[in-house]
């Protein structure tokens, strides 16, 4: 955490995200790397990858929200929800989506129930 402060506050902002990826604070590290700035591809490959360790460490919830805010990817974010059994909050969230306002019955909760 002290070394994260410490590049933070010498503007390495790449190392500082690099550092907070390491130790799991997905937040700070995805502030960090839109500080570098990161192309929007790093973006999405940084995202996958917290995305993905969170996930291992069963932060489904927060997985979710790396997947809807950083790659607009509702389907994967809803997935996750299941894979956690937070099947109230993939419904909200599919419901929510104008992806379902023809269909509510949508494919995207079909993960939910296999």
């Amino acid at each position: 955490m002290v070394a994260c402060l410490v590049y933070e506050y010498l503007g390495s902002f790449d190392l500082a995200a690099e550092a907070y990826r390491r130790g799991g604070m997905w937040q700070e590290a995805l502030y960090a790397a839109v500080q570098v700035p990161l192309s929007e591809t790093e973006i999405q490959e940084l995202s996958i990858s917290l995305a993905e360790d969170l996930v291992f460490n069963k932060h489904f919830q927060e997985a979710a929200t790396v997947h809807l805010d950083y790659r607009n990817d509702l389907e994967e974010a809803a997935k996750v929800l299941c894979k956690g059994f937070l099947y109230e909050e993939a419904m909200r969230i599919v419901g929510k989506s104008e992806a379902c306002v023809e269909s509510p019955s949508n494919v995207f909760l079909s993960d939910c129930t296999s």
